[in-house]
């Protein structure tokens, strides 16, 4: 593979050098011409943003600078470290025995060059290919354009390149991950582990130094040499066990069962793809994240306090099933709502609530639930005829009382989306010690609510927690406004790299890797002429 790319590079090197002699008979006329010629139909923005390029470079061709060119190249190569397809950004080869018109493959290159900065800023992919409801804005294609005008006028593309990936730690950390797992593939991956059932400690089989095997190679077990082919599932292996099963969120109970054997026997190249999918998720994100927010990482249960680039603060969350999604935003949280009440969403009433009176007409009573007119007057439960529903919208509201019952525990935590999500206490709180913790009906319930209110209002440990069982004694609800909004995002991401090293996968949960995967390897080309070249139609690629 490697090889490959180092001859694509000297073959447009070779390029390069015979363009040399035919820089000197084009003149900027002929670059305005080629760019104004192809404006009509043209992705406008592109096309502006190519022409900012030749301005830096006073409307001459610029690749034909072999500094520069060769940058770019070696450039091109290395976006196969960030899990980039190389190929994306070459321009397309001229036709068998056509002549490349110069301006016209300079304009290729400066397209792949743009369109190169913009992918590792802002992601390949249009987050909305996977996300229908995507809520982030992203400033990538102005920030990446600017880069490479100062790359062209500094002739500095390796700067350009690198300011224009993520800058931090946790893109570094998994970009690197790829790198290691990609290493183990080029040595040949790991050897299967076959095993038709359980493997408990203790245990004699001759599946085991398959097992040492397996983990030696991702550095979960560092055997001596002389135990590799010990048959016995002894302790130090069981250990190393349950390290694998704690990196791929699964209950670390030094088991093999169905889920430990299913992590194990995945090829390395599934979580080369799983690592791949995850860069881009990043890039869809970090480029135009910054300062302290809170991470929800939805995939991997956690939700992190991030203060310049550095965690701060976790808790263990809970989130929303398989078919109630926890979606993918960005917000603010704004205010604290302490005792809530829960006015239940209309989907849960339909779906959950109405079946269950129906079965039970004790059911509201019994968990604390009242029910209202939408102009807020009280109904009588007994007094409906609960038989049209849910076929039929029910024409009440149904408010839970507060109290230690309520399934938004004893505070929430406001910030505005359309899905009118948010994160809150729950009173589920063994649902905690589960390794799949995908529970809840989209919101995320938080483990640690009382210490992430204390860190939200700025309150000291001895005072804040006085004041808040102040506030839980009195039983009334009270709204708590932040000093200033504190971001929030909610992002999925199944797999990142620890600070040791250590790769971290979470299940697919929501079944979108997939998605992923698919649109980043699909062919884009890096280049061609404007615009009746697909390569450059960005929109309708669904790429930046």
């Amino acid at each position: 593979m490697k090889i490959l790319r180092r001859g694509a590079h000297w073959t447009l090197l070779l390029w390069s050098a015979s363009s040399l002699c035919l820089a000197d008979s084009v003149t900027s006329d002929d670059i305005a011409r080629v760019l104004q010629g192809r404006a009509p139909g043209a992705d406008l923005p592109q096309l502006e943003s190519v022409s900012a390029l030749y301005r830096a470079s006073g409307q001459q061709l610029i690749w034909t600078d072999p500094v520069l060119y060769r940058q770019l190249q070696i450039g091109i190569e290395d976006s196969y470290l960030d899990g980039l397809n190389t190929a994306d950004y070459r321009p397309p080869a001229p036709a068998s025995g056509a002549p490349s018109d110069p301006v016209d493959h300079d304009i290729a290159i400066s397209i792949g060059f743009l369109k190169l900065l913009r992918h590792l800023h802002s992601g390949k992919i249009d987050p909305r290919m996977v996300h229908a409801d995507w809520n982030i804005s992203r400033k990538g294609n102005s920030q990446s354009d600017q880069q490479a005008v100062q790359a062209i006028s500094n002739r500095n593309i390796p700067a350009a390149l690198q300011a224009a990936r993520p800058q931090q730690v946790v893109y570094q950390q998994l970009r690197m991950g790829l790198a290691r797992y990609r290493s183990i593939q080029a040595a040949g991956g790991w050897p299967p582990v076959i095993s038709a059932t359980a493997i408990k400690p203790g245990e004699s089989t001759a599946a085991v130094p398959q097992l040492r095997r397996r983990l030696a190679v991702t550095g979960d077990y560092h055997p001596d040499p002389e135990q590799l082919d010990n048959p016995v599932f002894d302790q130090q292996l069981v250990t190393a066990l349950k390290r694998f099963q704690t990196r791929h969120l699964l209950s670390a109970d030094g088991i093999i069962g169905p889920e430990t054997l299913s992590a194990l026997i995945q090829p390395v190249e599934q979580k080369i793809d799983q690592i791949r999918a995850n860069l881009e998720r990043m890039r869809w994100l970090l480029g135009d994240l910054e300062g302290d927010y809170l991470l929800v990482d939805i995939a991997a249960y956690k939700l992190f306090m991030v203060q310049d680039d550095v965690v701060t603060w976790s808790s263990p969350i809970q989130v929303g099933k398989p078919y109630r999604q926890t979606p993918v935003l960005t917000s603010r949280i704004t205010y604290l709502e302490w005792n809530p009440g829960w006015i239940v969403p209309p989907t849960i009433v339909s779906e959950d609530i109405v079946p269950a009176i129906k079965r039970d007409p004790s059911y509201l009573t019994r968990h604390h639930m009242e029910l209202f007119t939408y102009r807020g007057k009280p109904v009588d439960p007994a007094s409906v005829d609960w038989k049209p529903y849910p076929e039929k919208p029910l024409p009440y509201m149904i408010r839970q009382r507060p109290g230690p019952w309520n399934a938004l525990g004893t505070v929430k935590f406001i910030f505005p989306n359309e899905h009118l999500v948010y994160l809150h206490d729950t009173p589920n709180k063994g649902l905690f010690g589960r390794s799949n913790r995908a529970f809840s009906s989209g919101c995320i319930r938080v483990a640690r609510p009382y210490s992430l209110a204390k860190r939200l209002l700025g309150l000291d440990e001895g005072t804040g927690d006085a004041q808040i069982r102040s506030i839980l004694a009195s039983g009334k609800t009270r709204r708590q406004y932040l000093p200033k909004g504190f971001p929030v995002a909610l992002i999925y991401w199944t797999a990142k790299a620890d600070a040791d090293g250590s790769m971290l996968f979470a299940p697919d949960i929501y079944a979108r890797d997939t998605v992923v995967l698919r649109a980043l390897d699909s062919r884009q080309g890096g280049g061609g002429k404007l615009p009746d070249s697909a390569l450059v139609q960005a929109r309708s690629e669904n790429v930046h």
